[in-house]
């Protein structure tokens, strides 16, 4: 089903886990893990640097929710 037949697609943020000037190896970046809650690492290409990033969901992490978040032991663990 596409994004338009159910509806506007939920607002996606994008979180940054590295930044290097040699790209990731593709296959080493296939097999890392992000937050579960969110998309595949991809890598965005930025002048000169790599940026390793996902797309996660805005509810679970704007300001508000990641503030809550920070202030739970369990999820900083994970």
């Amino acid at each position: 089903m596409s994004a338009s037949a159910a509806g506007p697609a939920a607002p996606a943020l994008v979180c940054a886990f590295a930044v290097t000037r040699t790209p990731p190896d593709p296959a080493g970046l296939a097999a890392a893990r992000g937050h579960e809650e969110g998309g595949a690492l991809r890598v965005l290409r930025a002048g000169d640097l790599c940026l390793v990033v996902q797309d996660v969901p805005a509810a679970l992490f704007g300001e508000e929710a990641l503030t809550e978040r920070l202030n739970r032991p369990e999820d900083l663990e994970r």
